[in-house]
């Protein structure tokens, strides 16, 4: 089985991978992007999977581990392996909220689409990612809201263990639940400096 991590860019998904290492699945990561003022728990990321569907023979060397992977590149895992996929969910507007100051901050003009344009465009990205999640398994794919991680750790440790199939004792929650420090997430927020997958 290999559990998968993924959303749109902004959306949490480094820390649903520290959540993840937390409950006991170790990350599959290959330090290349370091950790800085926006993640300064590091990015949790594999340069190798943006290489897909080209290449996903390093696929077996995540099995038992989980892996981030960029929503658009769902579709390209192959089939041969066993998938469960942990979804980071956040409104499009926080999303494109997030994204435009973390634009603003790098003194990048972004993506020529309006903002109502590009939500256009994640909508019709996230429904192709919906329609690959529906041939998986229900029981394989967890969808945690980025505002009740953040708000309500606990209650998220405890459907990600259950979900994991693993018990949920006050030891495991409340070591999933001290991974979130909603205002740290709220200030790389303000002061990303970087996006490890191409914005629009």
């Amino acid at each position: 089985m290999i559990t998968v991590v993924t959303g749109l860019p902004r959306s949490g998904t480094s820390l649903a991978m520290q959540l993840l290492e937390a409950a006991g699945i170790p990350p599959y990561t290959d330090g290349v992007r370091r950790a800085d003022r926006a993640n300064p728990r590091g990015y949790y990321e594999a340069e190798v999977v943006k290489q897909l569907p080209g290449h996903s023979a390093w696929l077996e060397e995540v099995e038992g581990k989980a892996v981030k992977v960029i929503h658009q590149l769902l579709p390209a895992l192959p089939p041969r392996y066993s998938y469960r996929v942990l979804v980071m969910d956040r409104p499009l507007a926080a999303v494109l909220a997030s994204q435009q100051r973390l634009l603003t901050l790098l003194g990048r003009s972004g993506t020529a689409l309006s903002s109502d344009r590009l939500a256009m465009v994640f909508e019709a990205q996230l429904q192709t990612m919906d329609r690959w999640l529906a041939a998986l398994p229900g029981e394989r794919v967890l969808r945690l809201p980025h505002g009740t991680v953040l708000n309500a750790p606990q209650a998220s440790a405890r459907r990600l263990l259950d979900w994991l199939g693993e018990e949920a004792t006050a030891d495991r929650v409340a070591r999933i639940a001290a991974v979130v420090e909603p205002g740290l997430s709220r200030a790389a927020d303000q002061q990303a400096p970087g996006c490890g997958w191409p914005l629009l």
